[in-house]
């Protein structure tokens, strides 16, 4: 809806500023297009991204392997899931 009220207000603020309808419509008329501070912020809110749980992340730190130094270096914070 943001994009398509967006689009029709540039349309309007074109149309307004042509020989033909500069009489019948005026720029302020494109304001008509305009989205309410609430409606716009929830248009650019980004929804809440899933995270893993408490047991999936023991899980997958459980399975990490520790052969190496680098590989036990990043597995070091898996006593702060224990």
């Amino acid at each position: 809806m943001r994009s398509v009220l967006s689009t029709l207000r540039e349309f309007i603020l074109g149309l307004s500023q042509q020989d033909g309808f500069r009489s019948r419509i005026r720029a302020s008329d494109a304001e008509y297009f305009t989205l309410s501070r609430r409606d716009e912020t929830e248009a650019r809110a980004t929804p809440p991204r899933p995270v893993p749980s408490v047991n999936q992340a023991k899980r997958a730190l459980g399975l990490m392997p520790s052969a190496t130094p680098q590989q036990k270096r990043d597995k070091a914070s898996l006593p702060y899931f224990a």
